[in-house]
Formats: C-alpha cells, sequence, structure tokens
C-alpha cells in the first residue's frame, strides 16, 4: 500500500493565504492524474500497435474520461476570488478526508492499469477495466465534492 503524500510539506488550508492551498493540492492531483493519462497512453500504445480494436475501445474510452477529468481538475475559476474566512476545523478535516482518499483511489487505479499487460492473452482484461472504471467514478464523485466544498469560499463579481 502506498504511503498518502499528497500533505507532504502542507500545513492546512488554513495556514496559507485564501486559495493557495488549494492550488497547491489541485496541482499534486492533477500530477497524479497525469500519471494516470500516461499509463493509459502506453497502453493506448500497445493495443494499437498490436491491432486489438475491442481492447482499443476501452483504452479509449477511459483515455477520454480521464481527459475531461484533468480538464475539470486544471479548470480555474475566472472572475471569482477567495473569501477571507478560513475553514472551520470540521470543513478542514472534511477536506483532507477527500484529499487523501483521491490519493489513494488514484495510487489504485494505477496499480490496476500497471497490473494490465493490455492484450488480448490477459484473461482478466475484462475485470480490471471495470475496476478502473469504478475508481474513476469515485475519483470523479470526490473531486466534484471537493469543487463544491470550495465553491462555498469563493465571491464572484
Amino acid at each position: 500500500m502506498n504511503i498518502p503524500t499528497l500533505y507532504e510539506k502542507f500545513e492546512g488550508y488554513n495556514a496559507y493565504p485564501a486559495g493557495a492551498g488549494e492550488e497547491m493540492i489541485r496541482g499534486r492531483l492533477s500530477a497524479l492524474l497525469n500519471r494516470l493519462i500516461e499509463k493509459n497512453e502506453v497502453c493506448f500504445v500497445k493495443v494499437r500497435d498490436k491491432g486489438l480494436e475491442k481492447i482499443m475501445s476501452r483504452v479509449l474510452q477511459i483515455k477520454t474520461r480521464m481527459e475531461r477529468m484533468k480538464d475539470e481538475m486544471d479548470h480555474r475559476f475566472a472572475g471569482s476570488e477567495y473569501i477571507f474566512n478560513k475553514f472551520s476545523a470540521a470543513e478542514e478535516s472534511e477536506l483532507k478526508e477527500i484529499d487523501l482518499s483521491l490519493e489513494n483511489l488514484m495510487n489504485r487505479t494505477y496499480e490496476i492499469m500497471d497490473s494490465m499487460d493490455c492484450l488480448e492473452t490477459d484473461m482478466h482484461i475484462s475485470d480490471r477495466f471495470a475496476g478502473v472504471s469504478d475508481c474513476l467514478r469515485d475519483i470523479e464523485h470526490l473531486c466534484h465534492k471537493r469543487t463544491d466544498m470550495f465553491k462555498k469560499m469563493r465571491v464572484y463579481g
């Protein structure tokens, strides 16, 4: 099991100016998602070179989903600023739990993808693609939950 590293050299959201902590952690999560995208790209090249159309459609489906997630994660709220109120201890604890769950899910997804050889000879490839899809669904849910918490801290104008 991977040791959580997302919060290394991070003192909590309230220890930084409004929005800076969110951008730091979002950047780290985005880097983890990039690692998944790169791993999927390796799989895509393998199946494309072998002409495995059925597997390629599954790989492309995951690729499209991850790229959309990456776009959402990297999205900046244009025309808004953070209010200067700090998160309550409960809110900050909930955010930490969400962030660490995201890191755990992304690492689990990477492990599943790393165990695939992306070829028809892999008897469990369908189960592995289903596992990746389940993890991505959970990641999307947590990302939306995280975004909703930060939307409360924004002022538009």
